[in-house]
């Protein structure tokens, strides 16, 4: 599989911080002091994200062992090699709750147009600040904009009013935009796996402008903060179940 980059923005001069981080830092600044600047040690692995991350993993060996533009001709044979192929050691029942799933989203991974899988990016805020991080998949249809996907395996469905605002969906857009000018707008697309539903965002214009900014604002504050704990509020949320600082967390949030 080739790289689809062409000339990334060099942001190492700069203050350079993944989308994930953003997202991160703008939905709970606490649990972003606890992973990146305090280091506090986190508790075990729920079980729940342990899937999501074979399934990740599969998905994307499953990317990497086709020849581009080939339909696979056995998908559901594949990903159950691809995902027992994967990190080790996953519990029994991960395992089986990974393929499970991939089984059942068998059907919807078509290939045909896959030009990248993990393909990194970066995307130049302005002001010696950048935003990088990877895309889990990119397909590039014959006369079309690219499609870039993120695979989801738990929480809730999200909608697309709701998506369409979430500052790692716009800065993937954005950076999907600078990265090929000369195609149709993209679109991202942030499946569902478990629950075999696609969600589909087009890229905008004024929502580019305004994200680039907003995430600016946010990498800067991100860095100006400190290790003071009082300057990291902790924000409870109903994705507080999914966050393996949980326990340490808790009593101070």
């Amino acid at each position: 599989m080739t790289s689809t980059s062409s000339s990334p923005v060099a942001a190492g001069e700069g203050v350079a911080i993944s989308a994930s981080r953003l997202a991160l830092a703008a939905e709970c600044p606490r649990a972003y002091r606890a992973r990146y600047v305090g280091r506090e040690p986190e508790g075990p692995v729920p079980d729940v994200l342990a899937v999501g991350t074979l399934v990740h993993a599969a998905l994307d060996a499953l990317g990497r062992a086709r020849p581009a533009g080939a339909p696979p001709p056995d998908l559901a044979a594949e990903v159950e090699v691809a995902a027992v192929a994967g990190r080790t050691p996953y519990a029994a029942g991960v395992v089986a709750a990974a393929l499970r799933i991939l089984r059942a989203a068998a059907p919807r991974l078509d290939l045909r147009d896959l030009a990248a899988v993990e393909e990194p990016w970066d995307l130049d805020l302005g002001d010696g600040y950048a935003a990088r991080g990877r895309w889990d998949r990119v397909d590039l249809p014959p006369g079309g904009g690219a499609i870039i996907w993120d695979y989801k395996t738990g929480g809730s469905v999200r909608s697309r009013a709701d998506l369409s605002e979430d500052p790692q969906v716009l800065l993937y857009l954005a950076a999907a935009r600078a990265r090929w000018p000369a195609l149709p707008p993209p679109r991202a697309r942030w499946w569902y796996v478990e629950r075999d539903v696609p969600i589909t965002v087009a890229w905008d214009e004024d929502r580019d402008a305004g994200i680039r900014v907003a995430a600016r604002a946010l990498a800067r504050r991100t860095a100006e903060r400190g290790a003071d704990e009082a300057a990291w509020p902790g924000r409870p949320g109903p994705r507080c179940a999914w966050c393996p600082l949980a326990a340490g967390l808790a009593p101070r949030c």
